[in-house]
């Protein structure tokens, strides 16, 4: 099986989406087995854990940089409202990215097959994305 997304480049990926178990538990851990093999820091949903409760924390270019991952779709309303109070909207040390959840995902409804992929660069103290 080749590496595409560690080939991509990609290091962190997000689980935390309300189809992540459609094809069972079991598939579901394979998944993030593969991934940690291959290097990519999984955050989101986890083995047993369905809420993230401290961030991915990792230190590429000398710069802390912290990751979660939610869903809030199929949240009791205590971890909705829980979730909702961690995410922090733009204060310019800060990336809220909603709605990456279907990047690979057949929809059958054309608005919800809009997604995208988050790319974000340090370099020289700054952070970028796109």
């Amino acid at each position: 099986m080749k590496p595409l997304l560690k080939d991509a480049d990609a290091n962190v990926v997000n689980t935390a989406n309300n189809h992540a178990l459609d094809h069972g538990k079991e598939a579901f851990e394979k998944s993030l087995g593969l991934l940690e093999d291959h290097g990519v820091h999984v955050i989101g949903y986890r083995n047993d854990s369905y809420f993230q409760e401290e961030p991915l924390v990792l230190d590429p270019a000398g710069i802390r940089v912290g990751f979660l991952g939610y869903n809030i779709s199929n949240f009791a309303d205590e971890d909705e409202r829980k979730c909702v109070e961690r995410t922090i909207i733009g204060d310019g040390n800060r990336i809220f990215a909603p709605n990456l959840g279907n990047f690979i995902f057949d929809q059958k409804i054309e608005k919800n097959r809009i997604t995208a992929v988050l790319r974000t660069e340090i370099r020289e103290g700054t952070i970028s994305f796109e």
